[in-house]
């Protein structure tokens, strides 16, 4: 049976000292410098062996917070469906009061009274054809992401089909391509 320590300063001055740590880090520096830019080599230890892999560089720069996250798909299917990223925020505001990439207490796990989940609030039965697949109301609920694509792929079809933002929010919102208060809460947050 092992002996616990008297106190934490003792514990830790009995560990032997591991430096391999700064020759990962030292590794992951230099190998990263020279690569091309969809992917960046990693050192990761593994019981007394080395192994070097390649991460995209996408999944390195995706944060793990809900609110880093959240900033982090709204930049991405903004450039990627040619979205105002102020209308995404924007709908992402009115919707579940997101405030921005430093809203630290932002719950995007929302459902409302008509069953619109997640922090764009979508209905799940008119998901499927902008995710590209059957998508469940839980996915949409926890899965970020995949919410704030399936958002932007809609916002870009209803812009295409209205030729307006506003009727195109106003479509989003209540189905009916008209310039709502909606829509107009949102583009107040746009121009802001």
């Amino acid at each position: 049976m092992k002996r616990r320590a008297k106190n934490i300063n003792s514990y830790f001055q009995r560990r032997p000292h591991r430096f391999h740590w700064i020759l990962v880090l030292a590794l992951i520096c230099f190998t990263s410098a020279g690569t091309p830019n969809e992917y960046i080599e990693t050192a990761t230890v593994q019981t007394k062996s080395w192994k070097i892999e390649q991460v995209p560089v996408e999944v390195l720069g995706k944060p793990t917070t809900k609110h880093g996250l959240m900033a982090w798909s709204i930049k991405k299917y903004s450039d990627e469906y040619n979205v105002p990223i102020r209308i995404l925020q924007g709908v992402a505001r009115v919707e579940t009061g997101y405030l921005g990439s430093n809203h630290v207490g932002y719950n995007p796990h929302r459902v409302s009274r008509c069953g619109a989940v997640g922090p764009m609030q979508i209905m799940p039965r008119y998901a499927a054809p902008h995710a590209g697949r059957k998508v469940t109301s839980r996915e949409l609920k926890y899965d970020i992401e995949l919410n704030v694509k399936v958002s932007a792929s809609m916002l870009r079809v209803l812009y295409d089909r209205y030729g307006s933002w506003l009727r195109a929010l106003g479509a989003y919102s209540t189905g009916r391509p008209r310039a709502n208060k909606y829509a107009y809460k949102v583009m107040k947050w746009h121009k802001s």
